[in-house]
């Protein structure tokens, strides 16, 4: 959590699981949908977002 000048946030992590089987080609596009979510824009520029992409 981040003290100053409030408490909040500091890091968002997001950890998204591929189905056994998926093809790159949608892996490929599923990152992107995530990279450019309008909801992940829309938060505040000093929160840290990581986004983790794992094989099952």
């Amino acid at each position: 959590m981040v003290q100053d000048p409030l408490r909040r946030i500091g890091t968002l992590e997001v950890s998204f699981v591929w189905p056994a089987g998926l093809p790159q080609e949608s892996k490929d596009l599923l990152r992107k949908a995530a990279a450019s979510c309008p909801v992940l824009r829309s938060l505040r520029k000093d929160l840290r977002v990581e986004l983790r992409f794992e094989e099952p």
